[in-house]
């Protein structure tokens, strides 16, 4: 292969590593943001660091359109620092969920720890085995669940690409664009 063309392939070669590297990166931190559902629980007037909150509430997950099964349960949140090395930081709520067990001398609780970046770790719904003999306990996920979720409307609409084709440039460099302006707003 003469030296031009070697350079010209090797040049092409990185373009293309570094447009799919921004996909995958995009695809990673959207993945993370798709399961991010809406804040709905909120720092407590006056709250401290590590301070839990809990208070006895059913929990209910819905079967189907019209069917739901209650549970019972405590449900509260979870307040801690936003930066753990930053005493200073700003507080953030997390929820915390314990369904209570069917036995009344349960054995040692389960924390349920759903798996992959940026689900939430509120959406377990199959209590039933697990909760004969134990108290089944979810604490939200930072970024995920809670008073703080992390969103990016620019890198949803960029996932779409351009022509419904997220492999061309347009859309690569359309998503690259949209992760680091992403990016650059976490670090402030």
């Amino acid at each position: 292969m003469n030296k031009l063309l070697k350079t010209e392939f090797l040049s092409t070669s990185i373009s293309i590593n570094h447009s799919w590297s921004l996909i995958l990166l995009s695809i990673f931190i959207f993945s993370f943001l798709i399961g991010c559902g809406s804040p709905k629980t909120v720092v407590p007037e006056g709250a401290k660091p590590d301070q839990l909150t809990m208070h006895r509430e059913k929990f209910k997950i819905r079967k189907g359109l019209f069917k739901s099964i209650e549970y019972d349960a405590e449900q509260g949140t979870l307040v801690v620092l936003e930066n753990r090395d930053v005493p200073t930081s700003r507080l953030i709520a997390l929820p915390v969920v314990r369904i209570r067990s069917k036995n009344k001398n349960p054995a040692e609780p389960i924390f349920w720890l759903a798996g992959g970046p940026g689900g939430s770790n509120m959406k377990f719904k199959k209590f039933e085995g697990l909760i004969e003999n134990h108290d089944l306990i979810m604490v939200g996920y930072r970024g995920a669940d809670g008073s703080s979720v992390l969103k990016s409307p620019a890198i949803a609409k960029a996932m779409k690409g351009v022509g419904d084709d997220l492999s061309n440039k347009e859309s690569s460099a359309g998503l690259g664009t949209a992760t680091l302006k992403f990016l650059d707003r976490l670090k402030t």
